[in-house]
């Protein structure tokens, strides 16, 4: 792979190694690099929930949606591990995980799928963002992709006017 360095020829990796590169050294990197693109800009939060079987624990992953060169790109942010999990418990992990380092100023939507939980989640973080921000999210659904993605693809008639 790197021919022309006799000491990358010597490299050898393995599992091990592999994990320890990419969480410690790659995955500190990107997230900060990432975190400094988002700090002024507009970003959407988007999270899943879903049993790890290895850990035998509820894993929480958050995405963010921005726009990055005349394009909208999501990016991995970071997942949690989670006990049981009601919607305070989201909404304290979205503070010591995504306030802590992005702020809530610029969050303009909160992308999810459908349980009851995730906008009990919405509900909450809405009072926050409300209370200390003075905004509000867009809510266009649970899952602002389908969403969008219907209304551009069928005309939507409102009164006499078409819109798509």
């Amino acid at each position: 792979m790197f021919t022309d360095s006799d000491i990358a020829k010597k490299m050898s990796c393995g599992e091990t190694k592999s994990m320890y590169v990419i969480n410690y050294g790659l995955a500190p990197y990107y997230r900060c690099q990432l975190e400094r693109k988002l700090k002024n800009q507009p970003f959407v939060l988007m999270f899943d929930e879903t049993l790890n079987k290895e850990m035998q624990q509820k894993q929480l992953d958050i995405i963010v949606r921005h726009w990055n060169d005349n394009i909208v790109q999501s990016s991995y942010y970071t997942s949690e591990f989670l006990g049981h999990a009601c919607a305070v418990d989201l909404v304290h992990s979205f503070e010591n995980t995504v306030e802590t380092k992005l702020g809530f100023a610029n969050l303009v939507q909160l992308a999810m799928d459908g349980p009851n939980v995730n906008w009990s989640t919405f509900d909450n973080l809405q009072k926050k963002l409300e209370k200390e921000h003075k905004h509000q999210l867009l809510n266009i659904g649970s899952c602002g992709l389908h969403q969008l993605h219907r209304m551009g693809s069928i005309p939507q008639y409102v009164g006499n006017a078409q819109t798509v």
